[in-house]
């Protein structure tokens, strides 16, 4: 029985399904599953209970259907990790049956879904937990870009970090000028050479 604006809905009511979504399409590295930077075996692309909040957060921002949703979040992960249709419809099935959409009547082939009242209320009732959502979302597709370059690439940026740190707090001004304009130089070289790929 869909939730009353007097009462506070249930996020993990699809504990399951937001599961399955996120464990549906998991981007892996050329190397396997481990992430060399960190030895430990690769991580959900969101967690519990994101995949419906972000889904419904792009309902509000335009009326989609499925297919729209799932090039949305693809867009968001450049690319690097698309959601399959069955991790994505049984979400806005289910989103449609808690009254949180509902199917645009003028939509046609394709069901377009669009927001309900209760489904805006949830949202701004639940805000931090969506920008929350959000965040573990931009910081997943920043994990999946990152697990998409060369393995040979990504162990230089870890050599590299790993020898800012070890060098410790003590900078003179020579150090600084001559690491931030080494720096620097290798960025304008990759930048280079992806405008001209």
């Amino acid at each position: 029985m869909p939730a009353t604006p007097h009462q506070r809905p249930r996020i993990t009511e699809t504990r399951q399904a937001a599961v399955a979504a996120s464990d549906a399409a998991v981007p892996a590295d050329s190397a396997g599953t481990r992430d060399p930077d960190r030895g430990r075996a690769r991580q959900r692309v969101m967690g519990h209970g994101d995949f419906r909040l972000i889904l419904l957060s792009l309902i509000a921002e335009a009326p989609r259907h499925g297919y729209e949703l799932i090039q949305s979040i693809s867009e968001m992960f450049h690319g690097q990790y698309t959601p399959s249709p069955g991790s994505i419809y049984p979400l806005l099935a289910q989103l449609e049956q808690s009254g949180h959409t509902r199917i645009d009547p003028a939509s046609r082939g394709r069901k377009r879904y669009l927001i309900t009242a209760e489904g805006q209320h949830l949202l701004e009732q639940q805000q931090d937990v969506v920008a929350a959502a959000m965040l573990r979302l931009r910081h997943s597709a920043r994990h999946a870009l990152k697990q998409a370059l060369p393995e040979d690439i990504r162990r230089a940026m870890h050599a590299l970090k790993h020898a800012l740190l070890m060098h410790g707090t003590h900078w003179t001004p020579d150090d600084i000028a001559h690491c931030s304009a080494a720096i620097h130089h290798a960025a304008q070289l990759i930048a280079g050479k992806s405008r001209h790929a």
